[in-house]
């Protein structure tokens, strides 16, 4: 459960206690130890720019891997911008809530009584699992003043969704090439519906954390849109920077041919900025935009192709789901099949809207076998687990991780012929990081043998 602080550090916008700061400014803490025996950590960031002995907005950052100090580092940009404190906790990452509910709460009390936070100004983001457990936090807590999410929207359990009524700003930052793509998009919609106040960052990528650009103008527009309608504090030389950003991406969306990008960019400027600029061309170059041939050609094509991407992705988890009950040779012929058709109908086109849509099916297949194959492992069920190991080799022959996974089931089940047989694999592809594999638990009993020895000795590393 979560529990929001009362009092403590949590100061409301007219205090302003001394900063007595452990942080120094412009530093990145990596490792800061709290709790009652220390056991925990979180990463830290104070802007130098942080106003002095006032109270600060701070943002809390939620890696899936708890990489509390790479996320920070990847937000270190947007603090000196906004002036903020940056927290990145090195214990939460995916998982069961309840255990991150508990660590949230423990940072959350260690955070707000230990630093000046302006209570009204508390955000929140992560990436991927680290993005739903954000917005599930200021879903349950009703008291964070925006959310962004990177590379994942909402969890779909009870309770975790948004509301109507829900008072958060949020923001949605996504690669058109991430798997969760759609996703984003329809969170979009349904906040839209909810009048919740969102905004959504495209960018050209996968599924990672995105880069400082996209993430800046993201916390430009959160911070306009709070000043707006919840008075947060905002220098005009801030508003004068964010708006340059925003225009500028709206014409490198335009310019690259992602021309609905281009043109939620411009609503999005319009809405926020007209009451403080003169901006009488925006109106003109969306109409441009939307009244042209390719602009119309685009949203069909791109509507098109929304349906075939959640139909192959349907199919896929569908037969995976399939071999999980039944395991028969026919149910592999029907994935290897199937994966044969779609590889053969994308594969020779070009055209970016195809490729993207291909790679977010890929990446769909890719994350599904392995978070169903890691909760199976959770409960000891490595036969099951296997299954969709030998999916992974069949859809991505050429990926040394795959034949790892595959090597890692086969270990649990003491199949030591296939052990070795999968991991000379992954070494024929390029794999040769003998110290990452002797770290897996699963490799124990194998290592020292002949066998092992003459596998290994490289660089490349092995996946999370």
């Amino acid at each position: 459960m979560l529990i929001w602080p009362s009092g403590g550090g949590v100061a409301n916008a007219q205090e302003t206690p001394d900063t007595g700061l452990s942080v120094p400014p412009g530093q990145l803490a990596e490792k800061i130890p709290y709790g009652p025996d220390q056991s925990e950590s979180y990463a830290a960031y104070l802007a130098e720019s942080a106003a002095p002995n006032q109270l600060l907005p701070v943002l809390f950052v939620f890696d899936p891997a708890a990489r509390g100090a790479l996320a920070v580092e990847t937000f270190g940009e947007i603090a000196e911008v906004h002036g903020m404190l940056l927290v990145g906790s090195n214990e939460a990452r995916n998982g069961p809530y309840e255990r991150n509910f508990d660590i949230v709460n423990r940072l959350f009390s260690e955070i707000f009584n230990k630093y000046p936070i302006d209570g009204e100004r508390v955000f929140l983001t992560g990436f991927s699992g680290g993005s739903r457990l954000a917005a599930s936090v200021a879903i349950l807590t009703g008291q964070i003043a925006g959310v962004i999410g990177c590379g994942a929207a909402f969890d779909s359990t009870a309770g975790y969704i948004p509301p109507p009524g829900a008072d958060f700003l949020y923001a949605g930052v996504v690669g058109y090439q991430d798997m969760n793509f759609l996703e984003m998009g329809y969170a979009e919609e349904w906040l839209d519906r909810l009048a919740i106040t969102n905004k959504r960052v495209t960018f050209e990528g996968g599924h990672r954390w995105p880069d400082p650009g996209e993430l800046l103008r993201a916390m430009d527009w959160m911070m306009l849109a709070g000043h707006t309608q919840k008075g947060f504090p905002l220098e005009k030389p801030r508003i004068d920077a964010g708006l340059k950003r925003a225009l500028e991406a709206a014409q490198a969306y335009k310019r690259a041919g992602r021309l609905v990008d281009a043109i939620r960019e411009y609503r999005d400027i319009q809405e926020l900025y007209a009451n403080l600029y003169a901006l009488d061309s925006i109106p003109g170059a969306i109409d441009e935009i939307r009244d042209s041939d390719t602009y119309r050609e685009l949203v069909n094509r791109m509507e098109g192709l929304a349906g075939e991407e959640e139909a192959w992705t349907t199919r896929f988890r569908g037969l995976a789901e399939a071999i999980l009950q039944r395991g028969s040779d026919r149910e592999y012929g029907k994935w290897e099949a199937a994966w044969g058709r779609f590889r053969k109908k994308y594969d020779a086109d070009t055209a970016p809207l195809i490729a993207d849509m291909q790679k977010r099916v890929e990446g769909f297949v890719f994350a599904f076998c392995i978070e169903r194959a890691n909760a199976l492992r959770t409960d000891g069920n490595y036969d099951e687990s296997l299954k969709l190991s030998r999916l992974l080799t069949i859809a991505f022959p050429d990926r040394p991780y795959a034949w790892i996974r595959a090597a890692e089931d086969h270990a649990r089940l003491e199949n030591e012929q296939e052990v070795f047989h999968a991991l000379g694999k992954a070494v024929s592809l390029g794999f040769s990081d003998r110290a990452a594999l002797e770290a897996r638990a699963a490799f124990a009993p194998y290592i020292g043998r002949d066998a092992w020895h003459s596998l290994f000795g490289g660089v490349a590393d092995v996946p999370d």
